[in-house]
């Protein structure tokens, strides 16, 4: 089990910062962001023992999700692949994946909160321990479980919300027909669950910028390109 905490999310972005050697100089703060985007885990874990796991970095969200795991060369290597796929798999099934929620089927759906910065927690894993469903939150910390065949009776279960670096959270419901839950931490509005996971008592001094990704890279140098045309 790894001893460096998992460092928190921070909202800047990436692509808007000045370049140095070996990463880019956040403009809020004006610290070091290292990129650690194609780093080891063994290489992450020495640099951060170096500097007291105080150093802010740039992760691919595999690492993030992996934390303190070393990623196979395989998920390395069908990790475009997979970006891909399931692009095209979206676009080929949207109307299919419309058409199967339906009257017999029971949408669970919310966001996942980060409640020491008020924000979206991404990768989180969200599961129905009975149904044996899960999915895992988006970069916003939204997320949508869908439960088929739904019977006329009440449906018991216990939703479990997990991410490294948090207590995970376990929200049991009597009946998931009605959502009623009186634990805290969770919020039902306009249909949707708001689930908050605060860390421990203890002092967070890393932060984290998540990887850009193709689409972003593209996008920002069209915008760069339009700024420069324009002065």
């Amino acid at each position: 089990m790894t001893t460096i905490p998992k460092p928190k999310h921070c909202g800047q972005n990436w692509l808007d910062m000045n370049p140095t050697e070996g990463g880019r100089i956040c403009g809020q703060c004006e610290k070091k962001i290292v990129d650690f985007s194609k780093s080891s885990w063994s290489e992450i874990e020495k640099q951060q023992s170096l500097h007291n796991n105080g150093l802010c970095g740039m992760y691919h969200p595999k690492q993030l999700e992996n934390w303190g795991q070393e990623i196979s060369e395989s998920n390395n290597s069908l990790l475009k692949a997979a970006v891909i796929t399931g692009i095209s798999i979206s676009i080929a099934n949207s109307s299919y994946g419309q058409s199967i929620i339906n009257a017999d089927s029971l949408v669970i759906q919310g966001k996942v909160i980060d409640g020491d910065v008020g924000e979206g927690l991404p990768a989180a894993i969200v599961r129905l321990k009975n149904n044996k469903i899960q999915t895992m939150t988006d970069m916003d910390g939204n997320f949508k479980l869908v439960l088929r065949n739904v019977p006329s009776t009440p449906i018991p279960d216990t939703l479990e919300i997990s991410e490294v670096g948090y207590p995970k959270k376990l929200l049991v419901f009597n009946d998931l027909k009605q959502m009623n839950s009186s634990e805290s931490g969770i919020k039902l509005e306009n249909g949707k669950l708001n689930i908050t996971l605060a860390t421990p008592d203890t002092e967070i001094i890393s932060f984290y910028v998540h990887a850009p990704t193709r689409a972003q890279r593209m996008k920002w140098k069209i915008k760069s390109w339009f700024r420069r045309k324009d002065k």
